[in-house]
């Protein structure tokens, strides 16, 4: 919206185009010529002050239009953009005398409407609120505060919505317990331009941000737990967002953590909001705080990751001793993530093959940033967990860096053992590879479990549920060194579902009294 005076200017200017623009021989034109050559800058002729006029907004002199006039569009361009430029410029150096206005977004645009004076609908309730609104935002507004300090304390200062602090400002916007859910409503529709600068402006005026809500949690962490569950996940807003939550950060002097022990870390890795990570990183924040279940924002990311999660993870490692060895319900960040896959299952039914990739990414930061794959119980092994996920990029990487192949589970169960008892969803090649990469890393094929059956012998047993795949898995473990006569090798091949019908011809092969290998080899290729 421009002043009275512009709209004036504009209007006079828009007339003298088209007197420019009319026939020389025209009234009209001969009338400005002789006016504007004769008449002195004192004069109160028309002309005189659009001569004036044209000198306040750096136009020419408007005596060279007479002789090159411009055309209609052109002049119109060219008065409305010198017009707006002075009064859009003038107008916004003015705000920043006004104190009252220092606290607003100032940024004066010609033709757009001030979000303060902006009203959903023409209900003449929404418009009767514009002034009360416009009161509140320049601190005109008169609360119970500013009531017992004009009445000399003869009016009490407290808040009559909740009758429990003074209404101050600062009560009004952000702590009266009855204003809460209207607040809550706000919170998820406003927009975080200008939010920065509000809270500067409120830690100048003596405000803190040690304030908890009905839930006891602090301002950072009502910012992050709302910011999780926005859909706008856009890099602009987590920006916004971020920014907020370093200054929070900086300017809180109480211990950050909700009523789980959650620090805004936790809230953050487990949402996937790096931007925001990042931020509270450089404020200070610690991955190897942990909450009240003794967990990091490293195993809270990994036991709910999400699409980025290698992104999170490799954020997270930038900050002060990263807990890469800690573990949390027998399980560490190494073995978590070599569970990715099934657990990103959990939340994903159609997870592909770009998770198990994602799953050996995350897997490789850990362990450049210290994780030792050998640091482990023996109930959640994060190579036997590869093994069983058929990970087998993870599971080379893993011995790369030193994991051994040798390694037992609780069951006495070795890699091999795991690779073969459970249900065959790990494709053949996928088997073979897996299996081949366990042999040339120097795993014995002949470690038995604590029932005493070798790897050879879970391999046979299996042969129903995994076919014909069996013949050259067997191949490869005898030509490995695997002893049929470990563990009872033949008494498995005879108990084997799919051969049980066949005695009379095992007992045929024992009459001839050949081998065990003989028979082993005589199974597999059956």
């Amino acid at each position: 919206m421009l002043p009275i005076e512009a709209e004036i200017h504009l209007k006079a200017l828009t007339l003298f185009g088209n007197i420019t623009r009319a026939n020389k021989t025209s009234v009209e034109w001969r009338l400005t010529e002789r006016q504007l050559q004769l008449k002195t800058h004192t004069s109160k002729s028309w002309f005189i002050e659009i001569k004036k006029i044209c000198l306040k907004y750096d136009l020419p002199d408007c005596q060279n239009f007479l002789t090159y006039p411009l055309g209609k569009f052109q002049w119109k361009n060219l008065i409305t953009r010198k017009i707006y430029t002075y009064w859009r410029e003038k107008i916004n150096e003015n705000s920043e005398g006004y104190s009252s206005l220092q606290h607003i977004a100032c940024a004066y645009k010609i033709k757009t409407i001030h979000p303060i004076l902006t009203t959903n609908t023409s209900n003449c309730r929404d418009i009767n609120r514009i002034p009360i609104r416009t009161k509140v935002a320049t601190g005109n507004y008169i609360l119970q505060s500013n009531r017992a300090k004009f009445n000399k304390c003869e009016v009490s200062a407290t808040c009559k919505i909740c009758n429990k602090e003074d209404e101050t400002i600062e009560h009004f916007l952000i702590s009266c317990i009855h204003l809460e859910p209207d607040r809550e409503k706000l919170l998820k529709v406003i927009q975080l331009d200008g939010a920065l600068q509000f809270l500067e402006y409120y830690k100048e005026e003596g405000g803190f941000f040690n304030k908890v809500n009905k839930d006891g949690e602090l301002p950072l962490l009502v910012l992050l737990n709302e910011h999780s569950k926005q859909r706008d996940k856009s890099e602009k807003l987590e920006t916004q967002t971020a920014n907020i939550a370093a200054y929070l950060m900086k300017n809180t002097t109480t211990e950050i953590l909700d009523k789980d022990g959650n620090s805004p870390l936790h809230v953050a890795a487990e949402a996937g909001l790096v931007k925001i990570i990042e931020a509270l990183i450089i404020c200070g924040a610690t991955s190897s705080k942990q909450n009240k279940k003794g967990r990091t924002a490293l195993h809270v990311c990994l036991e709910k990751p999400k699409s980025n999660i290698a992104e999170v993870v490799s954020k997270l490692m930038d900050s002060e001793n990263p807990p890469v060895e800690l573990e949390i319900s027998d399980r560490t960040p190494l073995y978590l993530a070599t569970d990715l896959y099934k657990r990103y299952y959990m939340h994903d039914y159609n997870c592909t093959k770009e998770m198990m990739k994602l799953q050996s990414l995350v897997v490789e930061v850990l362990i450049q940033h210290g994780a030792n794959p050998n640091s482990h119980n023996r109930s959640n092994i994060p190579l036997l967990s590869a093994v069983k996920a058929g990970d087998i990029d993870t599971v080379s990487l893993l011995l790369q860096k030193g994991a051994l192949a040798d390694v037992t589970n609780e069951k006495g169960q070795s890699a091999i053992h795991v690779l073969f008892s459970e249900m065959p969803h790990i494709s053949k090649d996928a088997e073979m590879i897996l299996l081949q990469l366990l042999i040339d890393n120097g795993i014995s094929v002949n470690a038995s479990d604590d029932e005493g059956e070798s790897a050879l012998i879970v391999a046979v047993e299996r042969y129903e549920d995994r076919n014909r795949s069996a013949m050259e898995i067997g191949r490869n473990l005898l030509q490995a060194g695997a002893d049929p006569s470990v563990g009872n090798c033949l008494q498995s091949v005879l108990d084997n579902s799919e051969l049980c019908k066949k005695t009379e011809w095992f007992l045929e092969l024992l009459q001839k009294e050949l081998t065990q290998i003989f028979i082993l080899e005589m199974v597999l290729t059956y």
